[in-house]
């Protein structure tokens, strides 16, 4: 049998040789050639990066208190009263500057959801994320943004990019372009002062000790403040002052910048800081959802619009 099958094999192959000899001036008929932008080439290979070898273990900033991720003012809420736009706006006002060692640090970014925060409340959820705005703009963002869903403008993951990469690399400045010509006009609005380090396509609010995600300063926050990556999770400066810094704790994660680089920033640009924000507070009985828009004035007060808001009967078996 061996040798039945050596023999066709040669004879396949003499078959072969006596074919007609392929050459392209003969049976190619026509060339073109397309060029190829580069954010599309990213988009291309870039799920070949399925693993970034700069953060084998990306140890954050953990905070020594479970609360103290989210805001102290947010975990006594009663769930059974009606959360407005001006009793929200009472409530947001003290989660904008914390303090940490003794300095004044903003909040850029925020997700964080604890649960059984009072005899009323069963959780309390907040995601929050802030970008820049021109002041002759900030009506029309406060009139046309519709709060943080996941998919707006502030909610920019940099899934495929290493961390090392920010915003040194060419894979980064590919992954910007790619990220730019994909924003609708609604979503220029504002530039964005934070993206998402997400290293799960996945990455969800119930997945928080899950994945590797954490958030970085955006690349005009890092170049005008001169800023490099430090250690665990941190943007230090020339003098190695830690400017800005992810931090993580039970109850979430968020990103902070001292507040008097960022204000340095604000004016030396001439820009307002805005924010969109979804927050959600559930009672035994009940959920009210809230999506929000804010301006930060230059006097340091806040303007707020609840953009949506929804209320519903809680069934804690119902997936959120």
């Amino acid at each position: 049998s061996d040798a039945r099958e050596t023999k066709r094999l040669l004879d396949y192959f003499s078959q072969l040789s006596s074919l007609p000899e392929m050459t392209p001036d003969k049976h190619i008929t026509s060339t073109t050639r397309t060029l190829i932008d580069a954010p599309e080439l990213f988009n291309e290979l870039a799920p070949l990066r399925d693993i970034d070898p700069t953060v084998l273990h990306y140890a954050l900033y953990q905070s020594d208190a479970l609360d103290l991720i989210m805001p102290g003012a947010l975990l006594g809420l009663p769930g059974d009263i009606t959360y407005d736009g001006p009793t929200i706006g009472e409530v947001l006002d003290t989660t904008r500057v914390i303090e940490r060692d003794g300095t004044r640090y903003v909040p850029l970014s925020i997700i964080a959801t604890r649960k059984n925060t009072s005899a009323t409340t069963s959780e309390v959820h907040l995601d929050s994320a802030c970008g820049f705005i021109p002041p002759n703009q900030a009506d029309a963002f406060l009139r046309d943004y519709g709060g943080k869903d996941g998919s707006d403008l502030f909610s920019i993951d940099t899934y495929y990019v290493y961390q090392r990469e920010f915003y040194r690399c060419h894979a980064c400045t590919l992954w910007r372009n790619f990220v730019d010509s994909e924003r609708s006009n609604e979503d220029q609005i504002a530039s964005v002062a934070i993206t998402d380090y997400v290293w799960e396509s996945s990455y969800g609010r119930s997945q928080i000790d899950e994945v590797s995600s954490f958030c970085n300063p955006s690349q005009q926050l890092v170049a005008y403040l001169n800023l490099t990556q430090g250690e665990c999770g941190t943007w230090v400066n020339d003098g190695g002052e830690v400017i800005c810094r992810s931090e993580s704790s039970a109850s979430g994660r968020q990103l902070i910048i001292r507040e008097d680089y960022l204000l340095d920033y604000l004016k030396h640009n001439k820009v307002l800081l805005c924010r969109g924000e979804y927050f959600e507070i559930t009672s035994h009985r009940e959920r009210q959802r809230m999506w929000i828009s804010s301006i930060r004035n230059k006097d340091g007060s806040n303007v707020y619009k609840l953009s949506d808001y929804q209320r519903f009967d809680y069934d804690p078996n119902r997936s959120i």
